[in-house]
């Protein structure tokens, strides 16, 4: 970075602070939430093409039994779309997926009939967002409860 770009933006963070409110002042103005919240929504058909892919992509390979690695990736990157677009239960399953993909001990092969049915979950709840989440969270804690149980394992306290 060139000393003039540093300066530029070392210039810039000093204005933002210097602000009513300092750099928070700055992220709550209306202005700016106005026009965050319209790219957001011009990004909502993209995003939400993105979760139907991401949870075809999860529900393939949980049915091949393939890739762990690349379902708990996909279920990350769901995660947080569903959550930036109003799917809080797709998020909330998706979430679920992450936590059992955390910490896996060595050797670790995962509980393919656990991930086929969150997977299949995510995949109804985002056809049909209609669901409960305090029931939906209950499911989805005891499912990945019960298998990391057998597998010597516990979910974080907070996770789910």
């Amino acid at each position: 970075m060139t000393s003039f770009s540093r300066r530029r933006r070392e210039e810039l963070f000093a204005s933002i602070a210097r602000g009513k409110g300092g750099a928070a002042g700055a992220l709550l103005d209306s202005a700016v939430l106005a026009k965050a919240q319209s790219r957001l929504e011009a990004l909502k058909p993209m995003a939400t093409a993105d979760i139907g892919t991401g949870i075809d992509r999860i529900r393939r390979l949980a049915e091949e039994q393939a890739t762990p690695e690349e379902i708990f990736a996909t279920a990350h990157a769901i995660k947080g779309l569903a959550g930036t677009y109003g799917f809080a239960s797709v998020g909330m399953v998706a979430g679920a997926i992450r936590v059992y993909a955390e910490n896996p001990p060595p050797g670790f092969e995962p509980d393919w009939s656990l991930l086929q049915l969150l997977t299949h979950t995510m995949a109804r709840l985002f056809a049909d967002p209609g669901a409960t989440p305090e029931a939906l969270a209950a499911m989805c804690r005891e499912a990945v409860a019960k298998v990391m149980a057998r597998e010597g394992r516990e979910i974080p306290e907070g996770a789910l």
